[in-house]
């Protein structure tokens, strides 16, 4: 209840902003992308050996933005909106009696509150050239979902403890390419690499990867 209440909060917080006309621009934007996470362990010499989760997964998310401008091609935007991360796995779960249980395409799903702070770049003044963008993304868990088993009244849940070392804020950057055309409407394709980890324990950790795409309109633009 609490977390929903926040999300309304920024919401409402976004909306008189964009009302007070202290922003330039401001609009939305849909997409999905394919995301990833991989585990990366100490090994006994101190070097690193990475664990990938088999599966990348594809999943959706959506923003409201607003934007200022800076400058003739310079713009700062803030976005805030919901991004679903995760991975898809096949795996066995050894059971206490010898037995093992197959698992196979576990959708393992992280929903995320999500909030990005990027400068926009926009180095040609044309209605149908590329712009760039370069910032940062906060994404903040909402909840999470995986396949759980039951087995002789025990519940089994594969990646639980790694889940939950997710489960906080973290930070990672934000790269960005897209196309406008004209005011009203533009796609646009980025890259969040990882810039801090999730530690599990003092030898492991994870980081995760996200590419995707979308389509966004500005609402200010629409005549």
């Amino acid at each position: 209840m609490k977390r929903k209440l926040l999300l309304f909060i920024f919401i409402l917080l976004f909306s008189k902003i964009s009302e007070a006309k202290v922003i330039d621009r401001y609009g939305f934007r849909i997409g999905g992308g394919y995301s990833n996470n991989i585990t990366m362990r100490k090994g006994q010499f101190g070097d690193i050996i990475i664990n990938i989760w088999n599966y990348p997964k594809l999943s959706p998310c959506f923003y409201f933005n607003a934007e200022k401008k800076l400058t003739n091609f310079l713009f700062i935007r803030s976005e805030i909106g919901y991004i679903q991360k995760g991975f898809i796995d096949d795996y066995f779960i050894n059971l206490p009696d010898g037995n093992k249980l197959k698992i196979e395409d576990d959708k393992v799903m992280l929903d995320d509150l999500s909030f990005n702070l990027a400068f926009k770049v926009e180095p040609f003044a044309k209605n149908y050239w590329p712009y760039f963008i370069l910032g940062f993304r906060g994404d903040y868990l909402l909840k999470n979902r995986s396949a759980q088993v039951k087995y002789n009244e025990t519940m089994y849940q594969q990646y639980k403890y790694e889940v939950d070392h997710i489960n906080k804020f973290t930070i990672s950057g934000l790269l960005g390419v897209g196309f406008k055309f004209q005011d009203f409407m533009y796609f646009e394709f980025e890259y969040n690499p990882s810039i801090f980890y999730n530690y599990i324990d003092s030898e492991s950790f994870i980081i995760d990867r996200y590419i995707g795409v979308s389509l966004g309109i500005n609402i200010d633009g629409i005549n």
